[in-house]
């Protein structure tokens, strides 16, 4: 087949063009071709993880069900330590955490928190983690640590949990101003709180109120009797990693 003079000079530019680039585009398309397949491998293997990691969160919740915590702090450290990346390990840090509270343990409680806040993937369950890690905090009587760690940048659904909690530690050092703030702070951002939770809410901060306004002794007397909130906002774990449908909802500790 005869090309003319148009079609032979733009063959040449082509060839040209080719001899110039010909390898920096095959090295491209290599590396995207390379690219695509580690990400369909590594999505496969965390989907294996995954999976291998909802086997050993079940085996947990039989545990916490059956009282046995041996075996609650035998499981959550294996996923902590061999699935880590999972959305499993966070749950399994928190629930064991809770558990441990239960049972007196505040340093183990708190070594788990502590990985929460430093390894959960989901901001949520972070921020989950930071509450609970503060409560722990002061109940071992460092509030300082406590108040450091609840820190000022929260999500609007935890304002009214961090500052009640705030209210509380400030309590505890006989700072009466500064837990009025708080408690009224944690009214003031209801909002933001479920519907289901902005009544109780709303309760046991008025109480905690009214009971500071009328308190002749000691603040933290007047409110040893004041009910604890309820627990903070339910989180959910979106993304690659499915979570449970069943998880044990772990109340906060006063």
């Amino acid at each position: 087949m005869a090309f003319d003079l148009e079609e032979q000079e733009k063959l040449a530019e082509l060839r040209a063009w080719w001899d110039k680039y010909g390898n920096l585009v095959t090295a491209v398309i290599v590396i995207l071709a390379l690219i695509m397949v580690g990400y369909n491998l590594y999505n496969t293997y965390l989907q294996r993880e995954s999976d291998k990691a909802s086997v050993l969160f079940e085996q947990m919740q039989k545990a916490i069900a059956a009282k046995n915590p041996v075996l609650v702090k035998e499981t959550s450290a294996r996923l902590m330590s061999d699935y880590s990346r999972t959305a499993y390990a966070q749950m399994a840090a928190l629930l064991s955490a809770h558990v441990d509270v239960d049972g007196g343990d505040l340093k183990g409680a708190q070594a788990k928190l502590q990985w929460a806040v430093e390894h959960a993937s989901d901001p949520q369950y972070k921020t989950l983690a930071r509450l609970r890690l503060a409560t722990v905090e002061a109940d071992m009587g460092d509030m300082s640590a406590a108040l450091a760690t609840l820190g000022d940048n929260v999500p609007d659904q935890f304002v009214s949990a961090f500052a009640d909690r705030r209210g509380d530690i400030y309590l505890a050092q006989n700072k009466v101003a500064e837990a009025r703030a708080q408690y009224q702070l944690a009214l003031d951002h209801l909002d933001a709180v479920g519907p289901d939770l902005q009544t109780a809410f709303t309760n046991v901060e008025k109480i905690k109120l009214d009971a500071l306004a009328s308190a002749t002794g000691p603040a933290a007397v007047a409110l040893a009797t004041v009910p604890a909130p309820p627990a903070a906002p339910t989180v959910s774990v979106t993304g690659a990693q499915p979570a449970p449908t069943s998880v044990p909802a772990a109340t906060e500790k006063k």
